[in-house]
């Protein structure tokens, strides 16, 4: 795999600039998917429990999902039910998990959720192994719960003293191995999690340099005829390149220069959103406003009516403008 030698950083410079503006950018719209992700969660939760869908003519929540939000009725329960077992904060913090991971989370036993979450461990995991720990936990947690009803029940009862010791020393070293075992399934887990990672690193990199020898197979190649057809081309040719070459060298520098001034504006993470935002706003509006033009042009009192209700938006949000 080729090796790049670390530059040294120059804050004046347009391809600083230009990396910073993109690393703002990836903050931003990681932020706006994370915000995403766990609004769909609530905002389906409120459909279902406020019985919304009535009033938009559907009959059934299943039906809503399925015909007008283009969710699998499944898929939509399972949002609700992460979102009620996690909570709001939980899922945004831990977005970057995917709701697939974080659906088996919620339905791992909250002491161990909570355990996994603090060492990080839910983002070495793949699916499947998430899958497996969250069966084993489950299991682990019945079978001491069952042991733990069994001592109460003794407990209970009136044996003699010799009795009710002897049961309790059994039954504290099962809970004991139990406890044991857990702990290997995490370390197990863990160990399994670090070899995956090795072999997915050492499979990119094999792929990586496939890659990269194809590539400069085909630069040869290319290369080679280059320098074939510039022998044939001549003079004139050449002086084409050139001054195609002068060309982009204006445009990279009038492109560099209006990146600097942007940049100069868009300062940090927020004013990158807020400019974001803006625009898909401005599309959005434009949107509506062809919508409502098509509407007027098929029923006249129907687009008087959204007509209203627009401008009354507008009016609610100039106020808190």
């Amino acid at each position: 795999m080729e090796n790049y030698t670390l530059a040294k950083i120059d804050e004046n410079s347009p391809e600083y600039q230009e990396a910073m503006d993109i690393h703002h950018r990836i903050l931003a719209n990681g932020t706006i998917a994370a915000t995403a992700m766990m609004d769909l969660c609530k905002y389906l939760k409120q459909m279902r429990d406020q019985h919304a869908y009535i009033h938009l003519g559907y009959e059934s929540f299943d039906d809503y999902c399925e015909t007008a939000a283009n969710i699998k009725k499944r898929q939509a329960y399972n949002h609700i039910s992460t979102y009620e077992k996690l909570g709001p904060e939980v899922l945004q913090s831990n977005a970057k998990l995917g709701i697939t991971k974080l659906g088996l989370l919620a339905q791992i036993p909250e002491a161990d959720r909570e355990e996994i979450l603090s060492k990080g461990q839910a983002e070495d995991l793949s699916t499947r192994e998430m899958t497996r720990l969250r069966d084993e936990l489950t299991k682990a947690r019945e079978q001491l719960s069952f042991l733990q009803a069994e001592i109460q029940a003794e407990e209970n009862e009136t044996p003699s003293i010799a009795d009710i010791a002897e049961a309790r020393d059994r039954y504290m070293q099962e809970a004991s191995d139990l406890q044991a075992r857990l702990k290997k399934l995490e370390s197990d887990n863990a160990t399994a999690a670090k070899a995956v990672e090795a072999e997915a690193k050492k499979k990119a990199k094999e792929q990586a340099d496939k890659e990269i020898a194809k590539i400069k197979a085909e630069a040869e190649k290319t290369a080679q005829i280059a320098r074939e057809a510039g022998i044939k081309a001549g003079r004139e040719a050449a002086e084409k390149g050139l001054q195609a070459i002068e060309k982009e060298r204006a445009d990279a520098l009038t492109r560099a220069q209006e990146l600097e001034k942007k940049l100069k504006v868009h300062g940090n993470q927020d004013t990158v959103l807020f400019s974001i935002l803006f625009d898909d706003l401005q599309n959005q509006f434009n949107k509506i406003i062809s919508c409502l033009s098509n509407i007027s042009s098929a029923d006249k009192d129907a687009g008087e009516k959204y007509r209203a209700a627009l401008k009354k938006l507008m009016s609610l949000m100039d106020q808190k403008i």
